[in-house]
């Protein structure tokens, strides 16, 4: 069963700065991991994270998944980015987000080989 979760939207980048990401790559949008196609979820917040390694400035996806695949929850380091549940959110660089009308897999869909319990 599905919990809600509480997800706020990223901030639009600072005066002067562009982010050079595609258009559909926003908050709120449904997506999954590239090459992932088990690892869905929303795009919770698009911009810089500076205790994250990489160019200055660079934009990071913030993905507040599905399932609890994740590695956090919304923050890095101390520093809130988007609020989700424990182990539900992620930080990738754009070339690995895909944007699209992905729902949430159904149980049959994430393991076939799954016996009730």
């Amino acid at each position: 069963m599905r919990s809600n979760r509480e997800v706020r939207p990223s901030q639009p980048a600072p005066h002067g700065t562009s982010l050079n990401l595609p258009s559909d790559v926003k908050a709120g949008a449904r997506c999954r991991l590239a090459e992932e196609t088990t690892r869905r979820g929303l795009v919770a917040f698009v911009g810089p994270v500076c205790s994250l390694p990489g160019p200055s400035g660079a934009p990071w996806i913030g993905i507040a998944l599905d399932e609890p695949t994740g590695k956090n929850d919304g923050s890095v380091k101390g520093e809130r980015y988007f609020q989700c549940e424990k182990n539900r959110g992620i930080f990738v660089r754009v070339d690995r987000v895909e944007v699209g009308d992905w729902g949430e897999l159904a149980l049959e869909e994430e393991d076939p080989d799954m016996e009730e319990i």
